[in-house]
């Protein structure tokens, strides 16, 4: 009787440490879910950030493209006017050219910078979901862990409880 209460004691033991063992993997996970959402909110602020900088460019391309169709429009208006407007014209035409020059290669800046950022947020985007997706496998793992935690505390409980009864009888 002795020797079944001491087993009885050793499998309670037991139980206990892997009770613990099933709590320490649940908090774990727990941490491991709240680090990775943290770092997944500061990847989307950044991709926010990205985005906002992103219209801001295409406010400035926007800009530009409007001047260059005022210049358009002011050659229309100067070549329609008398014979003094056209050396006007003459001039305007030359700072046309310099400005439709100037905003080509703003607008191929522009777009270049637009290029990166829109690369940038894909990255980013991308390292989200890769985040997402090991925070989804960790969190099945961990599960899996305390399930089979759990089956293993429950089965040892009932051969206890089993054993338990079979001594008292």
């Amino acid at each position: 009787l002795e020797a079944s209460e001491q087993s009885l004691q050793e499998r309670e033991l037991k139980i206990r440490s892997l009770t613990m063992d099933a709590e320490r993997v649940h908090m774990q996970r727990e941490m491991d879910t709240k680090a990775a959402a943290r770092e997944a909110e500061k990847l989307e602020a950044e991709l926010s950030q990205a985005n906002v900088d992103l219209q801001k460019r295409s406010a400035a391309l926007a800009e530009l493209q409007t001047a260059h169709q005022h210049l358009e429009a002011v050659q229309t208006v100067l070549s329609k006017s008398e014979e003094d407007t056209l050396v006007l014209l003459e001039r305007l035409k030359d700072d046309h050219a310099k400005a439709a020059a100037e905003l080509m290669d703003r607008i191929t800046l522009l777009q270049a910078e637009t290029n990166r950022a829109t690369t940038e947020a894909k990255n980013q985007i991308a390292e989200v979901e890769v985040i997402k997706a090991a925070v989804a496998m960790e969190c099945k793992s961990s599960e899996r862990r305390a399930e089979e935690a759990e089956d293993r505390v429950l089965k040892l409980s009932k051969t206890l409880e089993t054993e338990r009864h079979a001594a008292m009888e």
